[in-house]
């Protein structure tokens, strides 16, 4: 029997139940966000979310970049926003994607049986920031650490901690990693891990 290959692409609405079910088992219910915020997101930005497959239907796990809106972005930064009150008209819509030189990787969740995929799932990230950068420009990367496995990922891709969780609507600690000393993005992944 031929296993299938692990496959990253844009999530579309019917890997939604289970990105949201990822997260019921990942994150704490006060960081649950709705399928249907989900759902508006990417009709607002197909770019939004991107997941691993296993064959058409098996998602075995997602992340996410949101390309936020500059005064949403300051508001996230300055820690007054929590990501589940972020809307459609939050993110830069993908043929706006030139505008914005930020990005907020919201989320990196594997399925627990496939946990030995996440350097995959990684890649497929930096390849997509990469392709971010080259196209629009994206100079830094923020993310937010809402376990103690992504703080410790954050840690060893190089992010470094700007800002406390006690002092954010979110609790969790902000992180900061500057691209713009970073040649190749690839390269510099597979440095780290």
């Amino acid at each position: 029997m031929i296993q299938d290959q692990p496959e990253c692409s844009y999530a579309d609405s019917r890997d939604l139940a289970k990105i949201v079910a990822m997260d019921h088992v990942v994150f704490n219910e006060y960081d649950w966000i709705s399928e249907e915020i989900f759902e508006s997101w990417i009709a607002r930005n197909r770019r939004v979310f991107r997941v691993l497959k296993l064959g058409p239907d098996k998602v075995a796990g997602y992340y996410s970049l949101l390309p936020l809106k500059k005064p949403i972005l300051q508001k996230f930064i300055n820690g007054d926003l929590h990501e589940k009150r972020i809307q459609p008209d939050d993110l830069y819509a993908e043929a706006e994607s030139a505008q914005f030189v930020s990005l907020y990787f919201f989320s990196l969740v594997m399925d627990q049986d496939h946990r030995l995929l996440t350097k995959t799932m990684l890649e497929d990230v930096f390849r997509e920031i990469e392709e971010y950068r080259v196209k629009n420009g994206v100079q830094m990367l923020y993310a937010t650490s809402a376990t103690p496995e992504g703080k410790r990922l954050l840690e060893r891709l190089g992010f470094k901690q700007i800002s406390d969780s006690g002092k954010r609507e979110d609790h969790h600690s902000l992180h900061v990693l500057s691209l713009l000393d970073i040649p190749d993005l690839v390269a510099y992944f597979h440095h780290c891990v």
